[in-house]
């Protein structure tokens, strides 16, 4: 297939997290890299909580360079996240590094066409809200 596919976690304390990638332009495709880390020794990331909206993705972003489905809602609110990171130099050498926000969303990093993971997952919610620096609250477009 020519979509991400998951790998399974490797323990029970695993979980995976988000690098949002900036973007030099507001049209550029929403693009950023998944990777398992272990809730006992997580980096700094903060967690998303956002309106699911339609059950299924159906827009298209990039995870590891791989199509990923996302849900219109959380596209959105993934490029608002985006929109306030500093914009890649691209004079700069550094400019692929540090660059990105690290996120936690539980419709990506929850693999959900696994029951026994999403189960297992639900069930350390509490502590990855509790781990987390901040929660970003997305309500939507602004009306302006």
């Amino acid at each position: 297939s020519p979509y991400y596919q998951y790998r399974s976690l490797s323990s029970p304390t695993s979980i995976r997290l988000l690098e949002l990638h900036a973007a030099e332009t507001e049209s550029d495709i929403l693009s950023f890299t998944l990777f398992e880390v272990d809730l006992d020794k997580c980096p700094y990331y903060e967690t998303l909580s956002y309106e699911w909206g339609e059950p299924a993705g159906s827009v298209t972003a990039l995870c590891n360079g791989k199509p990923m489905l996302l849900t219109p809602n959380l596209k959105q609110a993934m490029i608002r996240i985006r929109s306030s990171l500093p914009r890649p130099d691209p004079s700069s050498n550094l400019a692929a590094t540090n660059q990105g926000k690290i996120l936690w969303i539980d419709a990506v990093c929850i693999n959900q066409a696994s029951l026994p993971e999403r189960s297992h997952q639900v069930s350390m919610m509490k502590q990855i809200y509790y781990e987390a620096k901040s929660t970003i609250f997305y309500l939507g477009p602004s009306n302006s």
